[in-house]
């Protein structure tokens, strides 16, 4: 879970949003970074993680930092979920 306010946020899902649109891999503005930093994520990472997640995620049943998938996967018995090794690249 992200512990952003809603005005972080919304700036954030602007970004996010208008990268599909414009179609190139702009450079991460750093209230955005700052942002994505604080939350755990791989700031270098974020426009591929929300545009390619089956890529880092697969067919997992848990979509979530390496460490909530690690407690997802314990809390149902599992030693882990499948594709949490490649998602753990997008986290810092």
């Amino acid at each position: 879970m992200m512990h952003v306010s809603i005005r972080e946020y919304l700036r954030l899902l602007r970004w996010t949003a208008k990268q599909i649109a414009d179609g190139i891999a702009a450079k991460v503005p750093d209230s955005i970074a700052r942002t994505l930093t604080q939350a755990g994520i791989n700031a270098s990472m974020w426009r591929d993680l929300v545009w390619q997640w089956q890529k880092y995620f697969g067919k997992s049943i848990c979509v979530s930092s390496p460490e909530s998938m690690r407690q997802d996967a314990r809390r149902r018995r599992k030693s882990h979920h499948q594709d949490q090794a490649s998602a753990s690249v997008c986290f810092t």
